[in-house]
């Protein structure tokens, strides 16, 4: 079963749900996100529950979706790591 969203920045069920979940800010239940998909597709949220848990497993499965007993959240990406500096090269007219 496809999902249909006219948002053009979403490409995919799993982007939808993390959009849902980043959006409320919060751990959130399954109905919660049924209730979001079925704002943002006007289909009804029992016809989006199979599509909603799988991507939600597959969030999981791939870490950016966190499960704390019946809620979900979004996990935060991890920063981005600065480069290392590299190291000042002394003089060669020093005496060190």
């Amino acid at each position: 079963m496809a999902l249909i969203y006219y948002d053009r920045s979403i490409n995919s069920p799993l982007e939808l749900i993390l959009a849902g979940l980043r959006e409320s800010s919060q751990a959130t239940s399954l109905q919660e996100l049924g209730a979001f998909v079925a704002t943002k597709t006007s289909f009804p949220a029992e016809v989006c529950y199979k599509i909603i848990r799988e991507a939600l497993k597959e969030g999981m499965a791939c870490k950016t979706i966190g499960q704390v007993g019946e809620l979900y959240y979004a996990v935060p990406p991890k920063p981005r790591r600065l480069p290392a500096r590299s190291k000042p090269k002394p003089a060669a007219d020093c005496d060190n």
